[in-house]
């Protein structure tokens, strides 16, 4: 599967909530379609609960995608213990140089063929409640960061 067939696939979202629900449900339906753009400001707003939710789409500078992955608790624990994973969070931010296509030609990209990846994309959704989106923010001042650390 191409990584542009991928991304159009999925829209990344970020919340500002904790839903104690084990099962799915089609976000597409249930909230994308009651999502609206304001003409002026380019901001999204939707409502989760009753609740007033602003949003904004974020999107990742060059050679960065955020990658949704498949991370069984085991499997994250053997990764960590190998050194191969840092155990911060199970959704990051990746370099998109990172990814590759799995060795039997799988139709998912891998993370550096341990963790395989089910979803990419350059951009995401940011959701605050009744007030603008400024965490995008703090995110792009710690790419610049580790732009410099790694440099």
């Amino acid at each position: 599967m191409a990584k542009e067939q991928v991304e159009n696939e999925f829209t990344f979202q970020s919340l500002p909530i904790k839903v104690n629900f084990h099962g799915t449900t089609d976000v597409r339906e249930n909230f994308d379609t009651f999502t609206t753009v304001d003409a002026q400001s380019g901001e999204l707003r939707n409502a989760f609960r009753g609740r007033t939710l602003v949003g904004m789409n974020i999107v990742l500078p060059e050679n960065y995608n955020i990658a949704l992955v498949d991370l069984p608790l085991h499997s994250a624990d053997e990764l960590y213990l190998e050194g191969k994973l840092n155990k911060i969070s199970r959704t990051e931010t990746f370099q998109q140089l990172a990814l590759d296509v799995a060795s039997d030609n799988a139709c998912s990209p891998v993370l550096s063929e341990h963790v395989p990846v089910r979803q990419i994309a350059s951009s995401y959704v940011l959701w605050e409640h009744d007030k603008r989106a400024d965490k995008a923010d703090i995110l792009n001042q710690w790419i610049e960061l580790a732009k410099v650390i790694h440099t």
